[in-house]
C-alpha cells in the first residue's frame, strides 16, 4: 500500500500507471504489475480496464478468488461478457467451485473461441464430478465451435485418458504441440499419461517442460518430486521439495514427501517429524498416517504407532496394510487378543491370507494354543510344500502341542530341502534332548557340526549335548573350540563359567564372563551372570554393583531392576524398591511381577493402602493368580479386614490348592477366630502337602 500512494506521489496519470502495467505484465514481473494497477484503481476506482487487468494477473499468478472478485468488478464496468467469462470459468474450475463453473451461461458470449473455453472447462469439472459422460459431450461440443483451441484440445485430450482413449490422447496432445510446442498444460497432461504407463523418465521429461513454461507449476513439481522418489534420485527429488517447501511449508503432501525421502535415506527420527507435520497440517492423509505409524514402530514407539495406525484405519477402513501394521504393533506389544483380531479380519484378502496366517499361528503359538497354530501351519505347508522355514514352524507348533513325533518328521523333511537351514538343525537337536534322547541328539549335533565345522554356535550346542550326555570332557574341548572361534562368544563361555564356578574355580568363572563383555558391552545375561558369581563368593556390594550396571545399561529390560528389588527386599531394604522401580517405562512399570515386587516392598515397611493399591492393579491386569490373593489377604490383615483376608485366601487356595502358605495362614487365622473344626481340616491339608513340620506341631498344640 505504501508503494501505491509513493507511486501516486509521484505525478504520473492514470493512463501512465496503465501503460506501466501492462508493460510490467508482458515482462513477467507480477509484483510491480499489481502496484501499478492498484494505483490506477486508487485514482479511479471504476477503471475498468484496470479491474480487468489486475484479475487476469491474479489468475495467471493462482490467486483464484482475488481475480473472480477483480472480473466481477470489471463486467459491472462494462468490461464484454466475451472477456470476462473465459478468465471467470478458468477460475472457478481452478479453484473448485465446480457449481458456480456449471451455473455459468455461455449464451451471453458471442465469440466461438470464449464459448469453446467454458465448455472446455465445463467438461473438466465434469470429470472432478466423475460424469464422464457429461464431460465428453462438453468437450465435444467446444470442438465443434473451436477445434483448434489449445485449451479445448488439452481438455478433449484429458477426457480421452479418462476414457481409457490413450491413443487418441496422445493424438490430440500433438495436435496441441503442432499449434504451441512450449505449451505447458499439454506438457503437463502427457506427463500424467506417461505416469500412468509407468514411463516414469519420460514423464520426467514432460513435467520440466511443463515447469519451464510456465508461471505456476507446483502441481508438476510436486508430480516431479514422487517421480524421483520412485526413480530413487532422491537428491533431485530433494531440489524440487526445497522450491515447494519455500512455496508451501505446512502443507501436508510437501511434509509427507519430506518424510519419504528421509525414510529412504535411513534417517528415521527425521522422517517420523516430517510425517508428523504432515498430519499435523491434515489428519486425513492417509499415506502420512500410515507412514507415520510404520516409522514410530520401527522406532519402538510402539504407543504412537498404534495410535496413529488407528487413525489411519478410520480414514481407510479395513485397509490390509493397515490391518497388517495394526497387528505387527499389537504382537510387540504382546496384545495376543488385538493382534488376533486384527489377522482374523486380515484373512479375508487372499493377498494377504498366507501373511496373516503364519503370524497368527505365532499368535496362537505365544498365546499357548499350539493346537491351533499347527492347523493354520498345516494349511500353509499344504500349499508350500517346498518351504523349509515353513515346516520348522509346524513342526514347533507340533512339538508343543504334544505331537513330538510328527515334529520331528517335519524338521527332518525341512533338511532334506534345506540342510543348511540352522533353525531345522538347532530345533532338532534340543527337540532330542527334551526327549531324553541322548543318542539321537548326538546324531542330529554330528550333522550339524558337518554342515558348519567352524561355527560357534553349532560347536557350543554339540557341546551342550555332550555335556547333558554326561562327556564332560568332551563337551569342555567343543566350548573352548567354539572360543576359539569366537573369543567373546555368549553362551560358549557362560557354560565354561558355570563349569568352573561348578569347580569352585570362581577366578577361572570370571574370566569367561568377562570375556564376553570384551566383545559384547554390556551384554545383560551375562552381566547378571556376574551377580550371580558374586553373591555366590558372598560379595554383597560387587552382587549389588554388577546389577546396577546391568539396570543401567538397559533400562528398558525390568530383569536386573526385578532381581535388584528382590535382593532389597531380602536384605531389609525395602524402601530403595520404589525408586528403582521409577526408572522403568510406565508400561513396564505396570506389569505383573513389577506391581508384585511394589506390593512385597509396601508390605514390608506396613504400608497397607499402597499395597491394597498395587494389588488391585495387579489382579485387575492378569489371569487370576494364587499368589495375587495371598498378597492381597496379607494386605487386607494388616488393614484388621479378617474377613476380607479370610476370602482372599479362599481365593488363592482355589487357584492353587498346593500352595502351602495359604493353607499355614488360613489355619491360622481359623485357629485364632475359634474355627476349630475348619482348621483342623487345614491342619490335615497341610499334612497331606507336606508342609513344615514345625508348623503344623504348634498348629495343633493350639487345637489341643
Amino acid at each position: 500500500m505504501m508503494l501505491a500512494v509513493t507511486a501516486c506521489g509521484g505525478g504520473l496519470s492514470e493512463a501512465e500507471y496503465l501503460a506501466r502495467a501492462e508493460a510490467a505484465k508482458t515482462q513477467g514481473d507480477y509484483t510491480a504489475t499489481i502496484i501499478d494497477l492498484k494505483n490506477v484503481l486508487q485514482e479511479n476506482p471504476a477503471n475498468a480496464q484496470g479491474r480487468y487487468l489486475l484479475g487476469e494477473t491474479y489468475l495467471e499468478i493462482g490467486d483464484y478468488l482475488a481475480a473472480e472478485k477483480e472480473l466481477f468488478e470489471a463486467q459491472n464496468l462494462g468490461v464484454s461478457a466475451d472477456s470476462v467469462l473465459p478468465l471467470l470459468s478458468y477460475a472457478f474450475l481452478r479453484s473448485g467451485q465446480l457449481e458456480k463453473l456449471e451455473a455459468l451461461d455461455i449464451n451471453s458470449v458471442a465469440e466461438d473461441q470464449g464459448r469453446a473455453e467454458i465448455l472446455a472447462d465445463k467438461g473438466v469439472g465434469a470429470l472432478i464430478s466423475a460424469d464422464i459422460n457429461k464431460a465428453a459431450l462438453y468437450t465435444e461440443a467446444a470442438l465443434g465451435l473451436a477445434p483448434d483451441n489449445l485449451r479445448v484440445i488439452v481438455a478433449n485430450a484429458r477426457v480421452a485418458d479418462t476414457r481409457l482413449e490413450e491413443d487418441y490422447a496422445l493424438t490430440e496432445l500433438d495436435r496441441a504441440f503442432a499449434i504451441d510446442p512450449n505449451y505447458a498444460p499439454a506438457w503437463s497432461l502427457l506427463g500424467d499419461l506417461q505416469y500412468g504407463q509407468q514411463d516414469l523418465v519420460a514423464a520426467v521429461d514432460s513435467y520440466s517442460k511443463a515447469i519451464a513454461n510456465s508461471i505456476l507449476h507446483s502441481d508438476e513439481l510436486l508430480r516431479r518430486t514422487q517421480l524421483q522418489i520412485s526413480l530413487q534420485r532422491y537428491d533431485e527429488a530433494q531440489k524440487d521439495l526445497n522450491k515447494l517447501k519455500s512455496m508451501y511449508p505446512k502443507a501436508s503432501n510437501v511434509n509427507y514427501l519430506q518424510g519419504v525421502i528421509l525414510r529412504q535415506k535411513g534417517s528415521l527420527p527425521e522422517a517420523r517429524d516430517a510425517f508428523e507435520a504432515s498430519v499435523l497440517s491434515n489428519n486425513k492423509n492417509a499415506l502420512a498416517l500410515y507412514n507415520l505409524a510404520s516409522v514410530q514402530y520401527t522406532l519402538g514407539e510402539l504407543q504412537q504407532a498404534q495410535s496413529h495406525v488407528n487413525q489411519y484405519l478410520s480414514v481407510v477402513p479395513n485397509s490390509s496394510n493397515g490391518l497388517l501394521l495394526s497387528a505387527q504393533i499389537h504382537l510387540q506389544q504382546g496384545d495376543f487378543n488385538s493382534a488376533r483380531k486384527a489377522l482374523t479380519q486380515l484373512l479375508e484378502d487372499s493377498t494377504y491370507s498366507q501373511t496373516a496366517k503364519g503370524l497368527l499361528a505365532g499368535v496362537e503359538l505365544r498365546s499357548g494354543n499350539a493346537g491351533k497354530a499347527a492347523n493354520l501351519l498345516a494349511e500353509l505347508v499344504s500349499s508350500m510344500p517346498e518351504s523349509a522355514t515353513l515346516r520348522v514352524q509346524f513342526a514347533i507348533a507340533l512339538i508343543q502341542s504334544g505331537q513330538v513325533a510328527a515334529g520331528i518328521d517335519e524338521l527332518e523333511a525341512g533338511l532334506q530341502i534345506d540342510p543348511t537351514l540352522e533353525a531345522a538343525h538347532t530345533t532338532l537337536i534340543r527337540t532330542q534332548v527334551a526327549q531324553q534322547s541322548p543318542d539321537e541328539a548326538k546324531v542330529a549335533a554330528t550333522n550339524y557340526l558337518e554342515r558348519f565345522p567352524s561355527n560357534p554356535d553349532a560347536l557350543t550346542l554339540a557341546g551342550e549335548v555332550y555335556q547333558y550326555s554326561g562327556n564332560q570332557a568332551r563337551a569342555v574341548e567343543l566350548f573352548e573350540a567354539a572360543i576359539k572361534q569366537d573369543p567373546s562368544h555368549p553362551q560358549a563361555n557362560h557354560n565354561l563359567a558355570s563349569y568352573a564356578a561348578d569347580n569352585k574355580d570362581y577366578a577361572a568363572a570370571r574370566s569367561r564372563l568377562e570375556a564376553v563383555l570384551k566383545g559384547n558391552k554390556d551384554h545383560l545375561k551375562t552381566l547378571i551372570n556376574l551377580a550371580a558369581l558374586e553373591a555366590t563368593v558372598g560379595d554383597k556390594a560387587a552382587y549389588e554393583l554388577r546389577l546396577q550396571q546391568a539396570s543401567a545399561a538397559h533400562p528398558d529390560q525390568p530383569q536386573p531392576q526385578l532381581i535388584l528389588a528382590r535382593y532389597y527386599l531380602a536384605s531389609a531394604q525395602a524402601s530403595r524398591v520404589p525408586g528403582l522401580m521409577l526408572q522403568l517405562d510406565n508400561a513396564t512399570q505396570n506389569s505383573p511381577a513389577v506391581l508384585e515386587v511394589l506390593a512385597l516392598a509396601s508390605l514390608a515397611q506396613n504400608n497397607f493402602e499402597d499395597a491394597r493399591f498395587q494389588l488391585d492393579r495387579l489382579l485387575d491386569s492378569t489371569e487370576p493368580r494364587a499368589r495375587g490373593y495371598y498378597l492381597m489377604a496379607l494386605t487386607q490383615a494388616g488393614l484388621n479386614n479378617a474377613e476380607k483376608m479370610e476370602a482372599n485366601l479362599k481365593r488363592a487356595i482355589n487357584l492353587n490348592p498346593t500352595m502351602t502358605e495359604s493353607w499355614l495362614a488360613l489355619a491360622s487365622y481359623q485357629v485364632s477366630s475359634g474355627q476349630h473344626a475348619a482348621a483342623k481340616e487345614s491342619v490335615q491339608e497341610l499334612k497331606t502337602l507336606g508342609a513344615n513340620r514345625d508348623r503344623i506341631l504348634r498348629l495343633e498344640a493350639a487345637l489341643a
